[in-house]
C-alpha cells in the first residue's frame, strides 16, 4: 500500500487566483494548493496511507467556487483499493475529480457545481469568504 499519494489540481480562468484545500480519506490532514493568475495547475504529494476517497473543504477557480465539502469518487471503495492519486479540473461552473487506484484502475469522475464566490474567498484561511446565497 503507498504511504503518499498525489493531487493534481488545474484550473480554468481569466486573471483570477485558485486554490483548493483537500485531504486524503481517512487521514483528514489538510493539504493547500494556490495558483497564482500565473500558474494553471499545480501539485502537491502527501501521506495518504490507505486513502479510499479525496475530501475538498474548499476550492476556487477565479469567481466561482464549491458551495460545500465535496468528496470523490462517490460510494465506497472497491474492497482492498487505496488511491494512488487524483485529479480535480476547475472549468467554468463545475469541477471535475478523477482517482486512481494504486492497482492502475480508475474510480467513475465525479462531478460538482461552482457557485459566485465572494472576493474574500480563500482556501485554508480562517473565517475564508465562501460561496454568496
Amino acid at each position: 500500500m503507498p504511504n503518499v499519494a498525489t493531487l493534481v489540481y488545474g484550473a480554468c480562468r481569466n486573471d483570477a487566483p485558485a486554490c483548493i484545500e483537500y485531504s486524503w480519506v481517512p487521514t483528514g490532514q489538510r493539504h493547500v494548493i494556490n495558483l497564482t493568475t500565473a500558474k494553471a495547475s499545480d501539485q502537491s504529494t502527501d501521506k495518504a496511507e490507505k486513502a479510499t476517497h479525496v475530501q475538498v473543504y474548499s476550492l476556487r477557480n477565479g469567481r466561482y467556487g464549491v458551495a460545500s465539502s465535496w468528496q470523490f469518487p462517490v460510494g465506497p471503495a472497491p474492497g482492498g483499493k487505496y488511491l494512488a492519486s487524483a485529479t480535480v479540473i476547475a472549468s467554468g461552473r463545475q469541477a471535475i475529480g478523477y482517482a486512481v487506484y494504486e492497482d492502475g484502475t480508475a474510480a467513475p469522475p465525479s462531478t460538482v457545481s461552482l457557485v459566485p464566490i465572494d472576493n474574500n474567498f480563500n482556501c485554508g484561511a480562517p473565517g475564508r469568504g465562501g460561496a454568496t446565497r
